[in-house]
């Protein structure tokens, strides 16, 4: 959903002179989520072989939905100045932490579920449901914008995405605490 509404939030945490200096900002934020990835692969694929797969998946959805749901509670640049753009790269870097935890995380708890004999097809289908869910955010990051128009999309409507993954995140990682972990993991 970030990048699709880079442009308000660049203009909302990005003290520029141009709208393109703060959109060049606001993308290079985006871009910074994805140089953490690998760190949180680093730190949550060693945490999920010692706590468990179903434990680090919760984990890195609560942070994952946790610094989302930041971004759409920050105060702009207008309110605060400097900290605004310092605490949403913060989240942003929360998010790509988060990231890099689930991808290695689920990818492991999936393969090992799915046991050799549908090993492939399983993980295989990891990759659908990441392009589906840029999919959605991109029709509801859009269907605001059309519905909203430009004027409330800068006042408020870039934050809605952000605030609904709060309580969906909160939802899975319920749910993802109620999942048994694999057999080799328990072995």
């Amino acid at each position: 959903v970030y990048g699709f509404v880079a442009i308000y939030v660049g203009a909302a945490f990005f003290s520029a002179n141009t709208p393109a200096v703060a959109l060049l900002a606001s993308f290079a934020t985006f871009a910074l989520s994805f140089f953490m990835r690998p760190l949180g692969g680093f730190v949550f694929g060693p945490l999920g072989d010692r706590i468990g797969r179903k434990n680090t998946m919760a984990l890195v959805m609560f942070l994952m939905s946790g610094s989302t749901f930041m971004i759409g509670l920050l105060p702009t640049y207008e309110t605060i100045g400097f900290v605004a753009p310092a605490l949403l790269i913060l989240a942003r870097c929360l998010q790509g932490l988060s990231a890099g935890g689930e991808i290695g995380t689920v990818t492991s708890y999936v393969a090992e579920y799915g046991g050799p004999e549908r090993r492939g097809l399983a993980t295989s289908l990891l990759m659908t449901i990441a392009v589906s869910g840029l999919i959605l955010g991109s029709i509801v990051a859009n269907g605001l914008a059309s519905i909203l128009g430009d004027a409330a999309m800068q006042e408020y409507g870039w934050r809605i995405p952000f605030i609904i993954a709060g309580p969906l995140g909160l939802i899975a990682a319920f749910i993802r605490s109620r999942l048994e972990d694999t057999a080799q993991f328990e072995a």
